[in-house]
């Protein structure tokens, strides 16, 4: 069984890591007042806070949130049922929730205070990939195989907090299917809202993009939700659910399906990724590597938001079952 403390110990190394690399390339060791974002107009003070962003990603983050609660709630081990009579899922979804929507209202409000309420509104409704292109729904397409990989991957990275490599949970069958279609159907409704493009298999700021999105939200945002995830589920005292040995080598197709996939999709953007000018796409002058680091600092507050939606989800559906 994986210890759970690597699930925060991996994002901690990665952010301190990317803080001491931005360090060295700007020949400074206090950067909150140095420019650092890929555009060359925010300083990483102002790429932490950079609501507009924040709002772009909100819509991907709900996406992302119902994807790790998902695969929590079918390969954790744990039960979709606290003690009886305990209050705290409650309060715990309550509480969570409450402060996701704050934080949503406090981006939207900053937003709009430095742009403009229709600026902000632009932003929630996915019309940006960056300040100054605009297009229906370009960023929600801008984040399409990344999101995807996310909902592949969720599930792989919390099985080892399973009872055992190989075993799957067959009690509260039903929360599962339930969870695991939400989370799925908002991913397709959204992508039909906002429609396909071929951008998203071909063009460098694309292909670039999508492999910087997995490369942050995969050993960082997803691995701070399932030990926060973790971390609450011993908290509440959740007991185990009752397990069943299942061998590999018995897996279902379309688990076979989802590791490819798991595989495929990353490998094929970091394949891709060097037909195109990506630097000249991204817009960077300090190097790949810098313009990478940053990139962990501009999700700060996603990382908050998509922890807040997790445990809200998670406390609202113990509480359903108590």
């Amino acid at each position: 069984m994986l210890d759970a403390r690597i699930y925060l110990c991996v994002p901690l190394l990665i952010l301190v890591s990317s803080y001491a690399w931005l360090a060295i390339a700007h020949r400074r060791v206090a950067l909150l007042d140095v420019v650092v974002h890929e555009s060359g107009r925010y300083t990483l003070l102002d790429t932490v806070f950079y609501f507009g962003h924040f709002l772009r990603e909100v819509p991907i983050d709900v996406g992302t949130a119902l994807f790790l609660l998902a695969g929590f709630t079918a390969y954790s081990g744990f039960s979709v049922r606290a003690p009886a009579h305990d209050g705290r899922p409650r309060l715990l979804a309550l509480a969570c929730l409450a402060g996701a929507l704050a934080l949503m209202g406090i981006g939207f409000a900053a937003a709009a205070w430095r742009d403009g309420a229709a600026s902000a509104v632009h932003d929630l409704l996915q019309f940006r990939t960056r300040d100054d292109l605009s297009q229906y729904g370009s960023h929600w397409r801008f984040h399409l195989l990344s999101s995807l990989w996310i909902g592949i991957a969720a599930p792989l990275m919390v099985l080892p907090l399973g009872l055992g490599s190989g075993r799957r949970a067959v009690s509260h069958a039903r929360v599962e299917r339930i969870v695991i279609g939400a989370a799925w159907g908002y991913f397709c409704l959204l992508t039909i809202v906002f429609g396909l493009s071929k951008q998203v298999l071909w063009d460098p700021r694309y292909i670039g993009h999508q492999a910087r999105e997995i490369l942050t939200h995969g050993p960082v945002t997803c691995l701070l939700a399932i030990w926060t995830l973790d971390a609450v589920s011993r908290w509440l005292s959740v007991p185990p659910r009752e397990h069943v040995p299942r061998s590999l080598h018995r897996a279902s197709a379309a688990e076979w399906l989802r590791m490819l996939l798991f595989l495929l999709i990353p490998g094929y953007l970091a394949m891709a990724a060097p037909w195109g000018d990506l630097m000249g796409a991204g817009r960077s002058e300090t190097g790949l590597a810098a313009m990478v680091a940053a990139h962990f600092f501009e999700h700060t507050l996603d990382y908050l938001f998509v922890v807040l939606l997790v445990l809200g989800g998670y406390g609202w559906l113990l509480s359903r079952e108590t």
